[in-house]
Order: structure tokens, then sequence, then C-alpha cells
């Protein structure tokens, strides 16, 4: 959508997720006829020009935080990662990213260290993570966003729910937690008989 949510994207953008439990994967292929209006040029680790064509990433791993994390790519490769809440704290995390330009837009490849991110033992089937995928193209700087955003694409309140293994996996899940409470209550209340 663009950052609106009034309108579909255009030029459009596609995503794919997944996890190996510590790694979160996402494979974005963005289209675009203009590539020939990228900028070519490397300028480094966190030199990003955001004049040009920009993919953001933002992630948290639950939704009890301000705090959260943003990873920003170019067409060329330049790159920047940051932690967002308060401040912009420059982070140097251990992602990883690829990226190509071809005849019909771009592709980019990227995957996110879950230790880093507040994750340190990693992810399960039925645990929930908050992401969003915008889009800053050139040259009319429209925003777009896989969770429309409003006004700023780093507004933590828009992240959208990911849930590893699918909405039954975090039924279970949820159901074991609601056993394990009920189990403990339980087991107070029969105290509470015995003594009287």
């Amino acid at each position: 959508w663009d950052n609106t949510g009034q309108h579909v994207a255009d030029p459009p953008m596609e995503l794919r997720v997944c996890t190996d439990g510590r790694w979160l994967y996402l494979g974005i292929n963005l289209t675009d006829p203009r590539t020939d209006a990228y900028g070519r040029q490397y300028h480094g680790h966190d030199q990003i020009d955001w004049r040009d064509e920009v993919l953001d990433v933002f992630f948290a791993r639950g939704g009890d935080s301000d705090r959260f994390f943003h990873f920003a790519l170019n067409p060329n490769g330049s790159d920047f990662d940051s932690v967002v809440g308060g401040t912009h704290l420059d982070s140097n995390f251990t992602w990883k990213h690829a990226q190509r330009i071809h005849e019909t837009g771009w592709t980019a490849e990227i995957a996110l260290p879950l230790r880093e991110l507040g994750a340190p033992d990693g992810v399960v089937a039925g645990d929930r993570l908050a992401l969003n995928v915008c889009r800053e193209t050139r040259p009319l700087r429209q925003l777009h966003a896989w969770s429309p955003t409003g006004p700023s694409l780093q507004n933590r309140q828009a992240l959208g729910d990911v849930v590893v293994g699918g909405f039954a996996a975090l039924g279970r899940k949820r159901t074991e937690e609601l056993s394990r409470a009920s189990a403990v209550i339980r087991q107070r209340i029969d105290r509470l008989h015995a003594a009287n």
C-alpha cells in the first residue's frame, strides 16, 4: 500500500518471509520500469543515499516495547542499521543482504540475526513478531509499506504481525500457556481447600 493505506502501491513490491528459528529471512521483489534512474555508486555501511530508491525493514521481537530495529538497503548495496526508540543508536548488527538490479526492477534478500534483535534463544512456532517492509521510490519519493504507516515510516505502532508457523501454531501456544496458568491457579485453590 501507499503509506496512507488508501491506494495500492505502484510500482508493486512482493515480499516473502521465513525463519529457521535463528534467522529471519526476507525475499523482496521490487518492480520498477525506471531502474536507469538509480544511483549505481556503493557508498558503504551506514552511508546510504536517502535520495535514491530505498528499502526499509522495521522489526521488533514483541509488542511490549517502543524499541525496534531499522534496516535499510539501496539497490547499489549501500546499507544502514539502527535501534529506534527514543534516540537513534548506531548499531552494527551481523545482518546479511544481497541485491540485484534487473530489467523489471530489483530484488533484495535479507537475513536478520534474531539473537541480536531481542530473541537470544531464537523463535519457535506460535511466536509473534512485529515487522514492516517499506519502500521509498524515486524520483517522486512515494512511500509504500506492507503495513501502512501514516506520514512516517518509523512508526512502531504500524508494524504488522507475523506469526511463526501460522495462526494454528499461535492458537496451540496460547492454549498451552493458558493451561499452565490454570494449573497453577488450581494448585493454589487445592491448597486453600486443604488448609480449610
